[in-house]
């Protein structure tokens, strides 16, 4: 029994008009690219890679493709915007991307920052340790010490700061906001 081509391309193209309904559901409008539209896109992969594994499990098991009512009933549940489905898809793309982006502001700090400001101070100790055992003074040593520590809470701070502002979204954003909102209202009492 041979089907028309067309019939078949009338399908897809019923799969695609449906799978948009899905791409619309997971991904909001709007020209801004922020964290949310690029989140709503990695949930809308982790969406086709679900329904390619449901058409490969199906080819595997039962040696032919899914018949079209049974894909149709697998996109169509997730079409509803408040279905558990959904909101999994867009919990799950929120953390990976939530990771990674933490994963590569760290790299950054630690690469821009914090490498660079230990190699300085390796580069450094030798001559600050020859100025300190020279020097007969304590009050000179003191002084150095009160300096260095100066420039390391400085640079940390800075890099707090970076990484706060940059990702406000991250645990460490928030725990700084917290000890941030703890310490103030304290003060106040």
């Amino acid at each position: 029994m041979q089907t028309d081509p067309q019939s078949n391309e009338n399908a897809w193209a019923s799969f695609s008009h449906e799978d948009l309904k899905v791409f619309s559901v997971l991904v909001p409008d709007g020209e801004k690219f922020d964290f949310e539209r690029l989140s709503g896109m990695l949930a809308y992969v982790l969406y086709t890679l679900q329904k390619h594994q449901f058409i490969v499990n199906v080819l595997e098991t039962e040696r032919t493709l899914p018949k079209d009512n049974e894909i149709r009933t697998i996109v169509k549940s997730f079409q509803n915007e408040n279905s558990y489905l959904i909101e999994n898809l867009k919990q799950q793309s929120q953390i990976i991307l939530s990771r990674v982006v933490e994963e590569h502001a760290n790299q950054i700090v630690q690469d821009k920052f914090i490498g660079p400001a230990e190699k300085m101070v390796k580069d450094n100790l030798g001559s600050l340790e020859k100025t300190i055992k020279g020097s007969t003074n304590f009050w000179i040593s003191v002084r150095a010490s009160i300096l260095a520590s100066f420039f390391y809470s400085l640079l940390i701070a800075t890099a707090i700061f970076i990484a706060t502002s940059a990702l406000p979204d991250t645990k460490f954003a928030r725990i700084v906001r917290i000890l941030f909102e703890t310490e103030k209202t304290e003060s106040t009492q």
